[in-house]
């Protein structure tokens, strides 16, 4: 039976900025407790993830233990999956700091931002993926139905967000979900030959380790259970949308073994990603100012008067 939710079920910030010094002090004292350098900050979206000498120490607020991250680390290193491997095997909780919080250490990739990733490589890791029995995995870590997390109940977030909407941004964003809304329950209903997903396959999740020069893809804390249009759909929408270089999706399907281009089910998936990313931003925008622009930017782009590239937070 699959999971109801992914290891990682919400960013780990969630709306409250002010708990960045309660990650601080657990990324502190991990790096103490390891004897690791003092640890520095390298980005937060679902986790935090900081840099500390040989290891990168990861923060998140898990719906169980972690140590299962790692766990599946060796399990799909062994199918021949380039991932991070474990610094340590063991997670990090400290209640006094904040229960909700968790770490686990791993190896850090020195990636090289000037290297081009091998997107045909990639596409061959997700075929490898898709054709593994999800037995294997599930035994072992969380395998939800993608799509079933809280951030993509889009008409429920939007509710939420009512009161501090603007009316016509409000209706801009309501229209484009009930355009959208055929998305989820048709994956649902074709789930019988479900594959095993990574769940969020986007170039902020791919990386060429400088020393090596392989190309390492990061952040399975989403695997899950979906078609495998679910990992093309980040790729299909990355040039136009978000600035990314030509190209980079028709490698990847080269090396998939099949290009989703015209997919009206993949197309869908992309689309409706999009617009999860924009209601996401601007709940971000409610508390944090900083966020504001980029949120009228991509909701410009669902009333059709912004084209402009977005910004990836």
């Amino acid at each position: 039976m699959a999971a109801t939710e992914p290891l990682v079920a919400s960013p780990v910030l969630a709306g409250d900025p002010t708990r960045i010094e309660r990650v601080d002090q657990l990324a502190r004292r991990v790096a103490a407790h390891l004897d690791l350098p003092e640890p520095r900050l390298e980005r937060t979206s679902m986790n935090a993830v900081y840099r500390a000498g040989p290891c990168a120490i990861r923060i998140c607020r898990p719906t169980t233990d972690p140590v299962v991250a790692l766990n599946v680390s060796r399990a799909l290193t062994d199918l021949g999956l380039a991932v991070p491997a474990p610094y340590d095997l063991r997670s990090f909780v400290e209640p006094d700091i904040d229960p909700e919080l968790w770490a686990t250490t791993w190896e850090h990739i020195d990636h090289d931002p000037s290297a081009q990733p091998d997107w045909a490589m990639v596409g061959r890791m997700a075929r490898e993926l898709h054709g593994v029995d999800p037995s294997r995995l599930s035994a072992i870590h969380p395998l939800p139905v993608a799509g079933g997390f809280s951030w993509w109940d889009v008409a429920a977030t939007l509710d939420d967000l009512a009161a501090s909407l603007a009316p016509a941004r409000l209706s801009v964003l309501r229209s484009a979900h009930e355009r959208l809304q055929w998305v989820l329950p048709h994956l649902r209903e074709s789930l019988d030959d479900a594959v095993v997903v990574h769940g969020d396959l986007h170039p902020g999740n791919v990386v060429v380790e400088r020393r090596s020069g392989r190309t390492v893809v990061l952040d399975w804390d989403l695997l899950a259970l979906s078609r495998p249009e679910w990992d093309h759909a980040p790729l299909l929408r990355w040039e136009d949308r978000w600035g990314g270089r030509p190209g980079t999706y028709s490698e990847f399907a080269h090396g998939y073994g099949g290009d989703l281009t015209d997919d009206v089910l993949a197309r869908g998936i992309a689309e409706l990603r999009l617009l999860v990313a924009t209601v996401m931003r601007v709940r971000a925008s409610i508390t944090d100012p900083t966020a504001a622009n980029e949120a009228e930017k991509r909701v410009g782009y669902w009333a059709g008067s912004d084209a402009r590239p977005w910004i990836a937070a």
